[in-house]
């Protein structure tokens, strides 16, 4: 049976489908939500894997893709002072729930099941011959990726609990409507940085209505629940109420909804990314910190490698070594960075300053 089962249907998921298809390989995507993707954040993509999309979909992701392009970065203080403005040269912008339709629409509509909430594996001489939903479906199969993202039950069931590190940082995004914001910041992607705190606010357009806005802070900041959307917003303005006329203009707009709080967190760089014939990719596989914007580029660049490996002929497990061997050290120069670029975030903008993305994906471990 030549017939892969994925777990998991996002960027991730969704895009390896697409490319194993085109591989004449017969391919199943099982996804827990029970219907297409309808909220979430946004995120931005690096160049480099906006190029990978294109060879894994065969067309412009730029014309498929939602989404905006985002030519600058400007990176300011709490007192409207200019730190650093960086070119971006390609870097885009788009809605979850809009990345995830338009995947989904290069796919027939019987290759994605929802409602798939992963349970366990069934196994046969060591290997996993069928994958088991808690919805009750058995789905048989000879190879298994899991690409569950972060919180994924497919890495437990392989290597154990997850040790997960402390959440010192949280972000609550959200998204707003203001023709007056968005004429000013086209392409733009704007933070502002407290001076001498782990408190920073930002925004970006990731379409040609809307912008994402976006919030990180240190828990130590945090007095009370955020547990309502009043509770949310009562919060970013009593601790954005020192910041620049901008981030007043994002608080007081009508259309401001936080979508989401995201508690960041990472974990180390695993030995291996398989056991036998099950693979982990994306978020599974690896955990990266906000701070580097490169947990969608990683994932895309993921089945980008894989895909390059991939060969009927070769061993599936020599094949997913190679995998590991070739993605595991940028990954763990992308969670280093990111432990950095958050280290000095929590100093503020008066101490030091880094960068909050990724430029260089040929990266290993930065220097302290």
């Amino acid at each position: 049976m030549n017939k892969t089962i994925i777990i998991g249907g996002g960027v991730a998921g969704l895009s390896l489908a697409i490319a194993l298809r085109k591989k004449g390989r017969e391919v199943l995507v099982c996804e827990r939500e029970e219907r297409a993707h309808s909220n979430g954040h946004a995120f931005l993509i690096h160049p480099e894997a906006m190029r990978a999309l294109n060879d894994i979909i065969e067309t412009d992701p730029y014309h498929l893709m939602p989404g905006r392009k985002i030519d600058q970065l400007f990176l300011k203080n709490s007192d409207d002072v200019l730190l650093d403005e960086v070119d971006l040269e390609g870097w885009i912008c788009m809605k979850r729930c809009e990345a995830m339709a338009a995947l989904a629409s290069q796919l027939p509509e019987n290759v994605v099941r929802y409602g798939c909430q992963f349970s366990h594996f069934i196994m046969q001489d060591d290997h996993v011959v069928a994958a088991a939903f808690k919805n009750g479906e058995i789905q048989y199969g000879d190879v298994f990726i899991g690409a569950d993202g972060a919180r994924s039950a497919v890495r437990n069931k392989l290597f154990g609990p997850t040790n997960y590190t402390p959440v010192i940082v949280k972000e609550i995004l959200g998204t707003i409507h203001n023709s007056a914001l968005f004429e000013r910041h086209p392409n733009h992607f704007t933070k502002y940085l407290s001076i001498d705190k782990g408190l920073a606010v930002g925004f970006i357009p990731c379409n040609d209505e809307e912008l994402i806005w976006f919030m990180q802070f240190d828990v130590a900041l945090q007095t009370s629940e955020l547990d309502s959307p009043e509770a949310i917003a009562a919060f970013c303005k009593e601790v954005l109420k020192d910041f620049p006329s901008e981030v007043s203009e994002i608080m007081e707009c009508n259309s401001v909804v936080a979508n989401y709080i995201w508690n960041t967190t990472d974990f180390n760089m695993l030995p291996t990314f398989h056991h036998r014939n099950v693979l982990l990719i994306g978020d599974a596989a690896h955990l990266a910190l906000p701070f580097t914007s490169a947990g969608v580029t990683n994932a895309l660049l993921d089945v980008d490698c894989l895909i390059s490996l991939w060969d009927e002929e070769t061993e599936m497990e020599d094949m997913f070594r190679k995998f590991h061997m070739l993605r595991s050290p940028h990954i763990k120069g992308h969670v280093e960075m990111g432990r950095q670029i958050r280290a000095s975030f929590l100093k503020g903008s008066g101490k030091e300053v880094r960068l909050p993305l990724i430029k260089d994906l040929e990266v290993l471990v930065q220097p302290v």
